[in-house]
């Protein structure tokens, strides 16, 4: 439905703020390919709150703790009704870790009851563990961020990310 609806924005020369997440390698290429065409703008983010999008806070611990063996591991838990496991965020951060270590992630999804969106990075060494922690008490943040992107992508050109948004 997603990519169906920016053919249309498209179409009409308007820009875009897309927060929906699951899409196939094809999907993203078109997404790019009809934002290139059709010289318009978007932000797109797997999360559009603030707080969750400090990936660089993962990227960063990422590459100084790997020099001093530790592991790393990422869970996130979210209430029983989401649909996705993985949840598009968990992924991002998979992405950025993979990247690092070289290797695959393990990743954990829990959907339970209310639970609120939780994404967490483990980093476990001798002795030692660092935990990053983000949780999702509102949906209310993910409307601010959306705005904040909208306002972001006015008079713009190209694909832009949460973290363009934030000026990280």
């Amino acid at each position: 439905m997603c990519v169906e609806n920016l053919r249309i924005v498209a179409k009409n020369k308007l820009n875009a703020v897309i927060g929906t997440t699951g899409f196939s390698r094809g999907q993203k290429e078109e997404l790019r390919g009809l934002i290139k065409e059709n010289n318009i703008g978007a932000v797109i983010s797997p999360n559009m709150s603030i707080g969750v999008n400090i990936f660089k806070i993962i990227e960063e611990s990422g590459k100084m703790l790997k020099n001093y063996g530790f592991n790393v591991e990422i869970t996130e838990a979210h209430h029983a009704q989401k649909k996705d496991a993985p949840s598009g965020t968990a992924k991002k951060m998979e992405e950025i870790l993979k990247e690092i270590y070289n290797k695959e992630i393990p990743t954990h999804s829990i959907r339970l009851g209310t639970i609120p969106g939780t994404h967490e990075t483990i980093f476990a060494g001798y002795d030692e563990i660092i935990e990053i922690k983000h949780i999702a008490y509102s949906r209310e943040i993910f409307a601010n961020g959306a705005l904040l992107a909208a306002e972001f992508i006015k008079g713009k050109k190209g694909t832009y990310s949460m973290q363009d948004v934030i000026k990280i």
